[in-house]
């Protein structure tokens, strides 16, 4: 998997979107030893439980590409254009194509409309949002509803959890028993006041925002209702949010990514952090790559770093305020 770079959107107080992961039992709420606990940057200190909720395929600029004060669309300039397999700029975009490969009838120039100018352009006015799209690629009603039940009852990907392939969370362990845990059971431990200090959330397929079988709507919903608990919990006092994506998906991006390595890292994603110690309404424009996640932990907890990547990565405390300076 590409290591994508990862704009830092940090956002206090905001209710965003979804869904289902691992949730550890209790744990201490502070490292474990004084030397640790008086090396830790006070950013990071205040902060006693992270969850990482993990969504699927989006781009920065396909989604915050307009946001004020980002790096998006209006930077963009000649790189928004697209070219043909001889690196010529097209004079219009090309026909968009249906399965099987013929011009799609909401598009032009096949709805009828003038071809589409070279340039970004928003497919909202093609293709409604939400459920809706089912509908529109839906060729007869049975398609319909074959698709309508089968966003419905989408289930656990396991692919999208990699401990599932160890044999210490293979089924009847107690790793299994003790770290992997689904929804039910981290909303539970939102309310009984059992929040470990780090959870990773990866949601349902139908909440995960992929392309095909997801959507953003739904997806923001079901978010929402995990930071809405979490607002109301005892631990919101001393807790960050970490949303983000596990790639760019396919989606355009204007910044050309960095070269660091072979793994990458790939095109930007968008990353945004709800907490109460979080900078209200602060686009951060530090350098963070997906292993920041991981370095912001092994700073907060006096952990050893797993690679040479994430003991240089960039934490994140420059999206939380310092103590006692914050207006939250």
């Amino acid at each position: 998997m590409k290591k994508d770079s990862l704009p830092g959107l940090s956002l206090a107080g905001l209710g965003l979107i979804a869904a289902l992961a691992a949730c550890g039992h209790r744990e201490a709420p502070v490292p474990a030893t004084t030397a640790v606990d008086a090396t830790v940057d006070p950013r990071l200190k205040q902060i006693n439980h992270f969850v990482v909720i993990y969504l699927e395929n989006r781009s920065f600029d396909h989604l915050f590409g307009n946001f004020p004060g980002a790096n998006g669309r209006a930077n963009a300039g000649d790189s928004s254009k697209q070219l043909d397999k001889n690196s010529v700029e097209l004079a219009a975009l090309n026909k968009e194509k249906n399965i099987p490969s013929q011009p799609d009838p909401r598009f032009p120039p096949a709805n009828g409309d003038a071809p589409l100018p070279n340039a970004p352009f928003d497919i909202g006015r093609y293709v409604p949002p939400g459920p809706a799209y089912i509908k529109a690629v839906a060729d007869t009603e049975a398609e319909y509803r074959r698709l309508e039940q089968a966003l419905e009852y989408a289930t656990y990907q396991y692919h999208h959890n990699p401990l599932t392939y160890f044999r210490k969370y293979d089924e009847g362990t107690q790793g299994r028993a003790e770290h992997l845990k689904d929804y039910d059971d981290m909303m539970t431990a939102i309310k009984n006041d059992q929040l470990p200090q780090v959870a990773f959330y990866k949601p349902l397929g139908k909440f995960n925002q992929h392309s095909g079988y997801s959507n953003i709507i739904d997806a923001d919903r079901h978010l929402k209702e995990v930071i809405d608990a979490l607002q109301s919990s005892k631990a919101w006092e001393d807790t960050a949010v970490i949303i983000t994506y596990d790639e760019f998906g396919g989606y355009w991006d204007h910044v050309a990514p960095p070269k660091l390595d072979q793994w990458g890292p790939g095109p930007r994603i968008p990353a945004l952090i709800v907490a109460k110690h979080a900078k209200r309404g602060y686009v951060d424009h530090t350098f963070y790559d997906t292993t920041s996640i991981l370095a912001t932990l092994e700073h907060r907890f006096g952990l050893t770093p797993l690679t040479d990547h994430d003991k240089n990565a960039n934490d994140l405390a420059n999206a939380f305020e310092m103590p006692g300076t914050g207006t939250n």
